[in-house]
């Protein structure tokens, strides 16, 4: 017919988002085109609409609560619950098959629809919900929102489209690289079918007030009110109160309004604490479904560890600080599968939006980035996670910027939406109130600016937005380089190793994906060039033969050694455990060869190239790591002095030369190496660091570093981000002159200060 369009034949998400990429799910083909709902009507006319539930079950349902309130008024004792409210009910369907003749048949539609899925003509296009989303828009009870019930958004469909598919796969991909992603091969993925499920469910980080914690308790109650033998479904929250208020004040008034052709048998009350889908103990003719649905009390895992569950809505996880979300998920899974996830039955679903990245929120985007649909582990066919993620952009289903056909009003604006009022597109709104705070500029605008970015965020990276902007960090640069590093690594991670694994032998370095150090570049023509010299000892005054780098000028290193924490450290820190990692950053220092006038921000040194985060079993190992590293590089380290074990142990084997001393203003060299990292220090550090951001942020290309800047929060929690305070400490040990006294001595042979004498050998 004139003015129709084709049905869609496939479902794109993630199609315009720049770190993330497009996936692609297949639709059903339509019915005859005159079995679909609108059909006939001008397109202008065709929209979703709600179903009435016909009149004489509406009031089959009064008659049969009226025929228990008689038996009640008869015997005081009789108690009219919702299992004998159903027997009535079912009974007068039964015995009065051709007085409810079409009801009957209505009931039977809603229950194909509720199975199969909905086609309706949507302004001229045939558009399919799943059984999901249909039983959502027409039966999920909302107290709180006009009419009761949910408007119909495409946005949803969407949604519930990438939920049926997650619930229902098999498939993977036929071809993985080593590192377990997908490669196309003629320029397509190519898809295998396995025996079992290949997912557990979705992640979603989304904007404010979406809608999505009703959609999952849907899901959980269309899962758990169709399934036999089990401990059902379960709701955790960021809270056990949270979770709990989710029940009673979502679930409960969804349940209660529930048509009875859809429930099953309930023992429950109308306020119940769980709900129990059974029979009464008495009942001998029926066998209820022996399943349910439960909230969890607190947000530890262990609440429901052991049980078989069949659906779960883990809420708001990039909130919750109370657990480790990603850790937790490795119990619920189990919960959900069998055979280490070789067969997979439960299906769970994790909306979030992430207000605080540093309380939860790294927890949960580390979840996320496992749940990448083009990375799979290949005897499973599985993500890493085991789950899939979803993004779908504010500017899609926001709140009054809906048209009357559930199409969002985003990009451009169209005609029959400028016709209906709109004069703006949500796109346009979002990007106009960021427009605003960039525009006044000021820390508490841009403290702002952040806040719109993540509880209303427009492309995936704006979930994980820091706080490191409350201390001067400028987050746009640190954002968009952290985007780029996602799609594109820089570094390799591999560990330095002596030649023949004997200590003080030439460093080799080895590449291994499971190794301690990232490199961006390793300078393999400078690397184990040093000569030897003789030092007087500015402790012990003795003379000793140690070894320092052949030009100290070339790279700074700063090393924060691995302690233990305050107990206050502990709480603010996301690690929650006692002992800080080992933390150790080079600077490859400004070349005024190579870059010579060019503007800081277009240099190709004064860069960051290697990077450290481990915690080893010893203070040895820790400072061996960090000595090869020296030699490979042939630069000083400072280390922090907090705790002096580099210190010591440089000292003990023989390289006192090189380490790093700070240089007063009138020339006098500092007996001891590094700097003491306290408030003032701290504060000279987190400075350099808001500079060097500035300038060379965009050149920076190691993602760890840039992931720990953008997540602090504040400078006394630095304890708990151990390779910033090495990026500090190297930048405080940058400004030192003693590196450039120590080449003019070997080139000289000058003394200086009796720190060090260079002898010929």
């Amino acid at each position: 017919m004139k003015g129709y369009l084709p049905a869609d034949t496939s479902v794109v998400v993630h199609e315009n988002d720049p770190d993330l990429t497009p996936i692609r799910i297949s639709l059903p083909k339509p019915p005859t085109l005159k079995m679909i709902d609108g059909y006939g009507l001008p397109f202008e006319e065709q929209r979703f609409k709600r179903v009435e539930i016909p009149i004489k079950l509406q009031r089959l349902e009064k008659i049969a609560l009226s025929r228990l309130e008689e038996r009640k008024a008869k015997n005081k004792n009789f108690i009219i619950t919702l299992y004998k409210l159903q027997a009535v009910y079912w009974d007068i369907l039964n015995q009065e098959r051709e007085f409810y003749e079409n009801e009957i048949e209505f009931i039977r539609k809603m229950w194909w629809h509720r199975l199969y899925g909905y086609w309706f003509y949507n302004r001229g296009k045939p558009t399919y919900i799943t059984g999901w989303h249909f039983t959502y828009l027409n039966f999920w009870h909302m107290p709180d929102v006009r009419g009761g019930y949910p408007e119909y958004r495409d946005r949803d469909r969407k949604e519930f489209l990438f939920h049926h598919y997650a619930y229902t796969t098999k498939e993977t991909f036929a071809d993985l690289d080593v590192d377990g992603r997908a490669v196309k091969k003629d320029g397509k993925y190519l898809m295998i079918n396995m025996r079992n499920r290949t997912c557990y469910g979705l992640g979603q980080s989304k904007n404010r007030r979406s809608g999505n914690t009703n959609k999952g308790l849907n899901n959980i109650l269309e899962i758990t009110t169709r399934t036999i033998g089990s401990d059902g479904g379960g709701i955790m929250s960021y809270t056990g109160n949270n979770a709990e208020s989710h029940f009673r004040n979502k679930l409960v008034p969804a349940w209660n309004k529930y048509p009875l052709f859809f429930k099953p048998m309930c023992i429950s009350g109308n306020t119940p604490t769980s709900l129990m889908f059974n029979v009464p103990d008495s009942e001998f003719r029926l066998s209820g479904l022996q399943t349910g649905v439960t909230y969890s009390s607190t947000s530890n895992a262990k609440f429901y560890d052991g049980q078989k569950l069949m659906a779960g809505l883990l809420d708001e996880e990039g909130k919750t600080t109370e657990v480790d979300v990603d850790e937790r998920w490795k119990t619920v899974q189990n919960c959900m599968s069998q055979g280490n996830g070789s067969i997979i039955h439960g299906y769970a679903y994790h909306p979030s939006t992430v207000e605080d990245y540093s309380s939860g929120g790294a927890a949960y985007q580390k979840l996320m980035e496992k749940s990448c649909f083009y990375t799979r582990v290949k005897v499973s066919g599985q993500t890493p996670s085991g789950l899939f993620r979803l993004f779908i952009p504010a500017d899609e289903g926001l709140d009054g910027f809906i048209d009357s056909y559930g199409y969002s009003v985003k990009g451009i604006l169209l005609d029959y939406q400028r016709k209906e009022g709109f004069y703006q597109t949500a796109t346009q709104y979002l990007q106009g109130i960021r427009d605003h705070y960039l525009a006044i500029g000021t820390p508490e605008a841009m403290a702002d600016h952040r806040t719109q970015q993540k509880l209303f965020p427009l492309r995936y990276s704006d979930s994980w937005l820091g706080e490191a902007g409350d201390i001067g960090f400028d987050l746009e640069i640190i954002d968009k380089r952290i985007a780029e590093l996602q799609r594109k690594e820089m570094t390799v991670t591999g560990d330095f190793k002596w030649e023949g694994d004997i200590f003080g032998a030439p460093v080799r370095w080895e590449a291994n994906e499971n190794g301690r150090f990232k490199v961006s570049r390793l300078f393999e023509e400078r690397a184990n060039k040093r000569t030897p010299v003789v030092i007087i000892d500015p402790i012990d005054q003795l003379e000793k033969e140690t070894w320092t780098p052949l030009d100290p000028t070339f790279a700074t290193a700063g090393a924060d050694p691995f302690k233990f924490k305050t107990a206050p450290e502990v709480k603010r820190s996301y690690q929650k455990h006692g002992m800080s990692d080992g933390g150790f950053t080079v600077l490859w220092e400004y070349d005024s060869q190579l870059d010579g006038r060019k503007p800081r921000s277009e240099w190709e040194s004064d860069s960051v190239i290697c990077t450290y985060r481990f915690r080893p079993r010893t203070d040895d190992e820790y400072c061996e790591d960090i000595l090869k590293a020296c030699i490979w590089y042939g630069c000083l380290v400072y280390p922090e002095m907090n705790v002096s074990t580099i210190h010591k142990k440089f000292r003990e084997w023989g390289y006192e030369g090189y380490l790093k001393h700070d240089v007063s203003a009138d020339g006098i060299i500092k007996p001891e190496p590094g700097v003491h990292m306290l408030t003032g220090s701290k504060q000279e550090g987190f400075s350099f660091a808001r500079d060097f951001i500035s300038y060379r942020g965009h050149k920076i290309n190691h993602l760890d570093l840039l992931m720990e800047s953008k997540s602090i929060t504040a400078i006394e929690d630095l304890t708990s981000y151990d390779l910033l305070a090495s990026f500090l400490v190297c930048l405080i040990g940058s400004r030192s002159k003693f590196s450039k006294i120590l080449k003019q001595s070997s080139m000289t042979e000058v003394d200086i200060s009796g720190i060090l004498q260079q002898f010929k050998y």
